[in-house]
């Protein structure tokens, strides 16, 4: 058996080896720095956005621990959320008898919240996303009060009217029995038409 010899390398064969080797190197460690400076832009974008929401945002892990949250989250569940099971800070949250809607607090300073959960594509955990819908719900609360106002105005209104046209003519009538001039026997039915208008309340 024999063994074939490996072409040997002259020292310039090296050397031009050696230099391409540098070269793929440095243009890794360029390539990773500026990768890695992308990575710093997007987390601050990120961090600016996630702070400029006006919505709570929670991003949990796989064992549903806080992981971060911005600044709306942490204005209404506490500054030192990061580090807490969700598990616990889910029990703050009252069921309303909207679906998907809680309520966070109670008296004047009670929120009303709409939540909503999405697993992360790598499975690695997932974000809470909450939206403070307070201020819609007062007004909606506020436009069904007027609603019913408005229909008990209307009813009102048709009361006094069947009120008002019986009674007129009632009026009418025992005003005209008032007068001196009038023969018994229109008194008497002019009389009755009163009467008769009268029941009619």
């Amino acid at each position: 058996m024999t063994e074939t010899a490996a072409p040997s390398l002259d020292a310039a064969q090296l050397a031009e080896a050696f230099a391409l080797f540098n070269r793929a190197s440095a243009e890794l460690t360029d390539a990773y720095a500026g990768l890695q400076g992308q990575v710093g832009q997007l987390n601050e974008r990120l961090s600016v956005l996630m702070g400029a929401l006006p919505a709570g945002v929670l991003v949990l892990d796989r064992q549903g621990t806080v992981l971060q949250a911005n600044r709306a989250a942490q204005d209404w569940l506490g500054e030192a959320i990061e580090g807490t099971a969700w598990a616990a800070l889910s029990q703050r949250f009252v069921p309303t008898e909207t679906p998907g809607e809680l309520e966070l607090g109670e008296g004047d300073d009670a929120r009303r919240i709409a939540m909503s959960s999405t697993h992360l594509d790598s499975g690695e955990g997932s974000i809470v996303l909450m939206h403070d819908v307070t201020h819609t719900h007062r007004m909606q609360r506020e436009a069904e009060r007027n609603e019913r106002l408005a229909a008990m105005g209307e009813m009102e209104a048709g009361l006094a009217h069947q009120l008002r046209t019986p009674l007129s003519a009632a009026l009418l009538y025992t005003a005209t029995l008032g007068k001196g001039q009038l023969p018994e026997s229109e008194r008497g039915r002019i009389a009755d038409r009163a009467v008769e208008r009268l029941r009619h309340l």
